[in-house]
């Protein structure tokens, strides 16, 4: 479970708590078992709690996302049945990664993952994972789902199937990074998921080899589309990483390096199986196999890129000098980040330097998927069903598979209807939507939250953006969000300072004059497309403050 959806259970157990009006005290009927779950998980998220409560598994028609089940049994996996799998290898039978004209970067992200490289300093390598995986464009979905009868179907064929399955209550293992950005820092191969997600009782499967599988579909994607272009399969390979907080990163990112050093291997071993689906057992042996290597093709993986300063990579530099500040607002699907950036760049003189100013960095642990909810919770009174309620579990659960298609429809349309699980249609139009309580809450906390990452800044920085203004770089596939928008503009005030917000195109102007066909998807790629560039800006050492500094000229 996440901390967004037990956030909302307990607010919707909280409203129907009474006061009796004779003794003063509070009462509360009949809650749900996921309620109970969600008190559980945020009880536990606390950390003063000396032991989390065992969570009670629950038939299905749940509503919980497919990264519902991090404390269900932290003991470790029974053994699968025994299958015979063998590993291919061919990745570690080299010392230093093939191409090194050739740069690459993987965005593993929440809802959807994009690669993409370079060919020396300006020839791109299109990666279109989404087409290769059989459905379309560059991006592929970040979901896994496993079938009654114990097949591993991954990206738009998980979307798909599980989709189908939902009204039987069966859930897909979607958003798999937020595992990692939001969920507790335990031993995720350890923490196994709820039934709803693995139907299959005697082959228990954990979180953290249902990650490093996916990471083995997504460099199977990024490598055999690499071999399409005359590219070898084993090029070295940047990787995108949220801003998570210190503690966060040193948990995380060895985690995730470790993971996409084995995802090679499973790669190569199941390459080309993908589509069709690969039986748990299968799977199962060759983790087992994995975790017995005496090494892993660690030379694959250079640095972890944080995705603000890939993305402004991309958007923030011109071919004339500048120092300037910018805003980057990254809105992915499981999380928001905020980070101030003062750019300094000569061509001239070969200077390229990306200063993070101290303490700016930011991370909501809301986005997209918060919307999603929203939407759910939204339709729900619409239609005047009890969201505690038997009915209530079983619409959201319906939802679950659909909902995020049916956010985009409606931001495109201005309309949608959606189908619940009684047949009914729920008709939403975006203005009531966008008006609703909840949503401005949610708009508001994203305001908040630039707006401190501004007055984390030193007077200096402040002087310097109220003299001239403030460039919001805005990227990630909620970057379209009408709430996001409103990040951009206007005047915000901070400490005193009025400060006019300028938003930098969605899509520069070597993207839309050299390769337009990136130009649609281009939010969504800005990430994958800076993190290759060979000239990645330096992430230079910070200025606490800029004294006297009032404009915005380059020096140096």
């Amino acid at each position: 479970m996440n901390i967004e959806t037990a956030k909302l259970l307990v607010e919707n157990l909280l409203d129907r708590i009474e006061q009796d009006p004779s003794s003063g005290k509070y009462k509360l009927g009949t809650i749900s078992a996921k309620e109970k779950q969600a008190v559980e998980f945020l009880l536990s998220a606390l950390g003063d709690v000396t032991e989390a409560p065992a969570l009670i598994p629950v038939a299905p028609a749940a509503a919980i996302p497919a990264t519902a089940a991090p404390l269900v049994g932290l003991t470790a996996p029974a053994q699968a049945p025994a299958v015979s799998v063998e590993l291919k290898l061919e990745a570690l039978d080299r010392t230093k990664a093939d191409d090194p004209h050739v740069t690459v970067c993987l965005d593993f992200g929440t809802a959807m993952s994009k690669a993409f490289a370079m060919h020396g300093d300006s020839t791109p390598v299109e990666l279109a994972l989404g087409k290769r995986a059989g459905g379309s464009g560059y991006p592929v979905d970040s979901s896994i789902f496993i079938s009654d009868d114990g097949i591993l179907h991954f990206g738009p064929q998980a979307v798909e199937l599980g989709t189908a399955a939902a009204p039987l209550g069966r859930v897909r293992f979607d958003s798999p990074k937020a595992r990692l950005s939001m969920g507790q820092q335990l031993d995720i191969y350890r923490a196994q998921v709820a039934k709803d997600i693995n139907p299959i009782g005697d082959i228990p499967i954990t979180e953290g080899e249902l990650i490093t599988l996916y990471l083995g579909y997504l460099t199977d994607l990024a490598t055999s589309e690499l071999q399409a272009h005359g590219v070898s399969r084993y090029c070295a390979r940047r990787f995108a990483r949220p801003c998570w907080s210190e503690e966060r990163n040193k948990w995380a990112e060895p985690l995730l390096r470790k993971m996409l050093a084995q995802a090679q291997v499973l790669a190569d071993t199941f390459h080309d199986q993908w589509r069709s689906g690969i039986p748990m057992t299968k799977a199962k042996a060759a983790l087992e196999q994995l975790r017995l290597l005496p090494g892993l093709p660690d030379y694959l993986l250079t640095e972890g890129i944080p995705e603000p300063v890939a993305a402004a990579a991309s958007l923030m530099l011109t071919e004339e000098a500048q120092r300037e500040l910018f805003m980057v607002v990254d809105v992915g699907a499981g999380t928001t980040d905020y980070g101030l950036f003062l750019l300094q760049h000569n061509p001239a003189k070969d200077v390229c330097l990306v200063r993070i100013v101290p303490g700016t960095v930011k991370v909501l642990e809301q986005a997209g998927n918060r919307v999603d909810d929203l939407l759910k919770f939204f339709v729900l009174e619409l239609e005047g069903i009890d969201k505690a309620g038997p009915e209530g579990a079983h619409n959201l659960s319906f939802l679950q598979s659909t909902i995020r298609l049916q956010k985009e429809a409606l931001f495109r349309d201005g309309q949608v209807e959606i189908p619940l699980a009684n047949r009914s249609r729920a008709v939403v139009h975006l203005d009531a939507f966008l008006a609703s309580s909840r949503v401005k809450a949610f708009s508001q906390q994203l305001q908040r939250e630039l707006s401190q990452a501004l007055g984390a800044a030193g007077d200096g920085y402040l002087d310097l953006m109220a003299d001239s203004h403030l460039n919001v770089v805005l990227t990630g596939g909620g970057a379209d969000l009408p709430m996001v928008q409103e990040l951009a503009t206007e005047v915000v005030e901070v400490r005193g300072r009025r400060i006019l917000r300028k938003p930098i195109p969605h899509v520069p102007t070597w993207i839309t004059e050299r390769y337009p066909q990136f130009a649609p998807q281009y939010p969504q790629l800005a990430v994958a497309i800076g993190g290759a560039n060979p000239e990645l800006p330096t992430v230079a050492p910070s200025f606490d403050d800029f004294k006297g500094l009032r404009r915005p000229t380059y020096t140096a």
